[in-house]
């Protein structure tokens, strides 16, 4: 079906680099899965294998207890119409077996056709899916292809990958002077692309660059992060102090997470974070119920309540799940869940409505320093958040945006305060007032953190 000529790259093949001619791609409708006492390989039946006497045979052509590095155990053909990849004229005179490949290395998979990319990232996934790996590295080129969804995913934590990622100023001899040429070789964008490795793409994204800027210097300048069972903790609970905490509901089946952000207001510092893809609605509300009472008893276990916590929760499908337990607990925990006034229901729905008021709201709060973002998973989610159809934002394939709907229901919360209160009113409202408004004394700022330590409530 096609074949792409190669005078580039070259593929490790156990031992060594070996270089190769190119990649052909074909269809097949018929496969081989060998196991072997330690591993398997899915091929074509014509790939060849090397025994140990130095012959070579055809997959299709092996025999049990046959050996190929590993003894044969079972030999199964299946109906299953794919493209497959192969490498072709390799340069040292060797065979390159898959089963031989501990690693697979794509490079400069941004630049790879998409169509290209995809097919051959399905074709792939089999065998990763069983214990395989792959190294991926490239420059970016473009933000919407597969290497800009892999990247995102693997930032996020969603997808298994691990980001690494080589900055400029961490190579040898690339000063001031080496920038300066290669900006007039290649040009400022290039530069960004190749040197920088900036997701350059379409101007699609729903909260500027100033907003990026400014979120990067906070998460950048943060002065701790800790992280305890899953709960990121950016700043000790103190006391005298008010929270306000907005809840995203996932299902719990490996897919959108839950999250869970604090904020302390009326500075809307971010003081914790909580996020997991595998707690249902039950434990989900046991974690909340945790985090709700820690943040009123200013980190200590078991006493009076200290701070004022408000909170909500998205009630869109499987969110009402945790309102319903919140309802039903004869023992609910040490905050006041909020709702709109004129709402039938309890929590706050999310419609493409609020989805773009509440968007616009969080860029106005951060450029004018009323919204302090600390979780580095909340930039790269504001980085990656999207104008869509009819200008709702959503997230860039690959990407997730459950720590946004967090942050919205914890600003619509604020919202909700301001309404019952003219203080509460202009704090949320006029960033000139803050400091008025709100300025810790020696009585009131906790100077021993150590309570924070004990993190009693995390189990």
């Amino acid at each position: 079906m096609g074949y792409k000529h190669n005078t580039r790259y070259a593929v490790w093949d156990g031992s060594q680099w070996a270089k190769f001619s190119g990649i052909s791609q074909r269809s097949t409708d018929t496969l081989v899965t060998i196991e072997t006492n330690s591993s398997s390989v899915t091929c074509t039946p014509d790939h060849p294998f090397i025994l140990s006497d130095g012959s070579t045979k055809k997959a299709a052509d092996l025999r049990p207890m046959e050996h190929i590095g590993d003894y044969i155990e079972s030999i199964t053909p299946s109906k299953n119409t794919t493209s497959v990849f192969e490498l072709c004229g390799t340069q040292n005179g060797r065979y390159i077996i898959n089963g031989n490949i501990r690693s697979h290395n794509c490079d400069e998979l941004a630049f790879v056709k998409d169509s290209v990319a995809e097919e051959f990232w399905a074709s792939i996934s089999p065998t990763l899916s069983t214990g395989g790996s792959c190294m991926i590295a490239s420059t970016p080129n473009g933000d919407s292809n597969l290497f800009a969804q892999l990247w995102r995913g693997a930032k996020l934590g969603t997808n298994g990958f691990f980001p690494i990622e080589v900055k400029l100023d961490e190579i040898p001899d690339r000063g001031e002077d080496f920038r300066q040429a290669e900006i007039g070789r290649i040009g400022m964008l290039k530069f960004r692309q190749e040197y920088l490795c900036e997701f350059l793409g379409s101007s699609t994204g729903f909260f500027d660059l100033d907003v990026d800027n400014t979120v990067k210097s906070t998460v950048d300048g943060r002065e701790m992060c800790e992280t305890v069972n899953e709960v990121t903790i950016f700043k000790p609970v103190a006391l005298n102090r008010v929270y306000v905490v907005g809840v995203d509901v996932a299902s719990g089946n490996g897919g959108d997470f839950t999250s869970v952000e604090v904020f302390e207001f009326p500075l809307m510092d971010q003081v914790l974070e909580w996020r997991s893809n595998e707690a249902n609605p039950a434990s989900g509300y046991l974690k909340l119920k945790k985090i709700l009472n820690y943040l009123a008893s200013g980190g200590y276990p078991d006493p009076p309540t200290l701070n004022d916590v408000y909170f909500s929760v998205e009630n869109n499908g499987i969110g009402e799940s945790i309102l319903t337990a919140y309802e039903l607990d004869e023992e609910r925990p040490d905050a006041v869940l909020l709702s709109k006034a004129t709402a039938k229901r309890t929590g706050m729905h999310t419609t493409d409505r609020t989805k773009i008021e509440y968007g616009i709201i969080m860029q106005n709060m951060i450029k004018n320093g009323r919204l302090i973002v600390r979780s580095h998973i909340l930039h790269e989610e504001i980085r990656n958040f999207e104008t869509g159809p009819r200008g709702v934002p959503n997230a860039k394939k690959g990407g997730t945006d459950d720590c946004i709907m967090a942050t919205m229901i914890a600003v619509r919360v604020t919202y909700l305060l301001a309404e019952e209160d003219a203080t509460t009113f202009a704090a949320v409202h006029n960033v000139s007032d803050r400091d008025f408004l709100f300025k810790p004394t020696k009585d009131t700022t906790d100077d021993d953190d150590d309570n924070f330590t004990s993190m009693w409530f995390f189990g």
